[in-house]
């Protein structure tokens, strides 16, 4: 016998199915009777899936709309919350700046929790940069780690405000050159003084969520070691050795562009980059075993990565994949139950991940770094 839980899935996967075969969908034709037990639920959620899919075809219904067709959803303040902070994210993610008191003048809903202009400051007056504030999924995991603990957040946005320009001096690096960034923090090629000079890549960021604790238990081929850790307030640096610059977006944008050099090498970036047909299958698959045993790695030791993506996929000098930046990473062992809630990167994220960001009660777990 189906769990309620179980039973709800069916009716969402089922809905989703149909709007992914085309839609748009009526909610209605996907719903339960009114004296089934799981009505209410299911109408709720098959709303917010509507919602989705109509911002992300450029068809969007206003909550006025589903008012008029549900007005039981817009009687219960749980899903008149669920609906109404549905439609905010998608705003702000469609990079609209919608303000909460909007909501509250409409709906009635209670919005002093909602991420806005009011929430996105550092504390003490200081202002969050411009980056954050734009960021989509980044600004929502600000907002968490707010919430949660201010000074962390504090930190983060003096780490963001005040990064390590190229050609200066950082912790005993020599800064030579940006290898990449992200709004929290970013990588360097530098020259380690204290050690004959030797090349390293020095990773400068605010650390709120300990990713060289995470790093310091990780210990395999196909994710990225680290040397040693340092820290001047705000920042943290981890140093790792430099094992070469290029990342599975490199690969990709140089892919898309035709044709190929003739001088793309043998490794694994030139294969992905010129080979086609078995050789090109090949390969991707051979990059994509060694990724998923340094994700198990990692997962066996209670790690979630969070933000697999192409840019934190390392293709090493000698063809190597590794694993790049546990920075929104969650280790488990450190919270009771299943992991994290928000983090991630949109375009990649798993639907639990996005559910996330109104759902506290919903983590993420393995299976949304394997989606």
């Amino acid at each position: 016998m189906l769990s309620a839980g179980d039973e709800l899935d069916n009716f969402v996967a089922a809905f989703e199915a149909a709007q992914a075969n085309g839609g748009p969908v009526d909610v209605r034709a996907f719903l339960p009777g009114p004296d089934h037990p799981l009505h209410g639920e299911v109408l709720r959620e098959l709303v917010r899936v509507d919602l989705e899919y109509g911002w992300a075809r450029g068809q969007a219904r206003s909550l006025e709309d589903y008012r008029r067709d549900f007005p039981q959803l817009f009687q219960s303040p749980e899903d008149l919350l669920a609906v109404t902070f549905e439609e905010y994210r998608l705003r702000r993610q469609a990079r609209e700046d919608p303000d909460p008191e909007e909501y509250r003048q409409r709906f009635g809903v209670d919005v002093r929790d909602w991420p806005g202009p009011q929430h996105l400051s550092g504390g003490d007056g200081e202002a969050l940069p411009a980056t954050i504030r734009g960021s989509g999924a980044l600004a929502w995991f600000y907002h968490d780690v707010r919430r949660s603990d201010p000074q962390a957040a504090r930190r983060l946005a003096r780490a963001a405000m005040g990064m390590p320009e190229v050609g200066t001096e950082f912790l005993g690096f020599h800064l030579l050159a940006e290898l990449g960034r992200g709004t929290f923090g970013r990588v360097y090629l530098a020259r380690q003084g204290e050690l004959a000079d030797r090349p390293v890549a020095l990773k400068v960021s605010s650390d709120v969520l300990g990713e060289a604790h995470t790093l310091a238990q990780l210990q395999h081929t196909n994710i990225v070691p680290i040397f040693s850790v340092h820290h001047a307030d705000p920042f943290h640096a981890v140093c790792m050795p430099f094992l070469g610059s290029t990342t599975l977006t490199d690969v990709l944008e140089r892919r898309g562009a035709a044709p190929p050099a003739d001088d793309e090498g043998t490794g694994a970036a030139g294969l992905l980059v010129s080979s086609s047909g078995t050789a090109y299958v090949r390969e991707v698959l051979r990059l994509a075993a060694r990724l998923a045993a340094g994700l198990a790695h990692a997962h066996e030791r209670g790690i979630l990565h969070r933000d697999l993506k192409p840019a934190n996929v390392l293709l090493a000098d000698d063809g190597t994949p590794m694993l790049l930046d546990f920075n929104l990473s969650e280790d488990t062992k450190l919270r009771a139950g299943a992991a994290a809630a928000v983090g991630g990167t949109l375009p990649y994220m798993a639907p639990e991940q996005i559910a996330g960001f109104h759902q506290r009660t919903r983590r993420a777990d393995a299976r949304a770094d394997l989606y």
